[in-house]
């Protein structure tokens, strides 16, 4: 796992997965490159809870199936930060690459299905899904932490 920190903004986490075609020098934040399926669920375990106020993860089409661990996303929840309070806080999933077809082309666009499965998992409602020419965007927002303890 190759860790490089920028200053940009501290406050976001983006986890480049199997990022062999995409640059982290323009990304903000804190990125993580992560390149099997088994770093996926540790590779923020350095940092302390409540961290970052999002977490953006970015994969190709075509590792999905390969890298994607959908137990991931319950492994960074505890890392969103409550701040501020009157605002969730994102996680989002950019897959890159086609976004037409099905998973018996080799997944070059199409079962999504883990993508899915993981916000389900991690007990997240899935907001916002943005498709787009060459990628999709899978967008959801935690509760706030007051109002999921004062319910709770």
């Amino acid at each position: 796992m190759t860790l490089d920190i920028t200053t940009n903004d501290t406050n976001v986490a983006t986890i480049l997965i199997g990022s062999e075609h995409i640059s982290s020098s323009a990304l903000p934040g804190t990125v993580v490159t992560v390149t099997s399926k088994a770093e996926l669920s540790s590779c923020l375990k350095n940092y302390p809870p409540k961290s970052f106020k999002s977490i953006h993860l970015i994969i190709h089409s075509n590792k999905i199936k390969e890298l994607y661990d959908p137990l991931a996303l319950a492994n960074f929840l505890p890392k969103l930060s409550s701040s501020p309070p009157e605002n969730g806080n994102e996680i989002s999933i950019q897959v890159l690459g086609s976004t037409t077809g099905t998973a018996n082309n080799n997944n070059q666009g199409g079962d999504y299905q883990p993508i899915h499965t993981s916000f389900l998992l991690a007990g997240l409602t899935l907001q916002s899904e943005k498709k787009e020419v060459d990628s999709r965007t899978f967008v959801s927002q935690t509760k706030k932490e007051t109002q999921q303890k004062q319910n709770g």
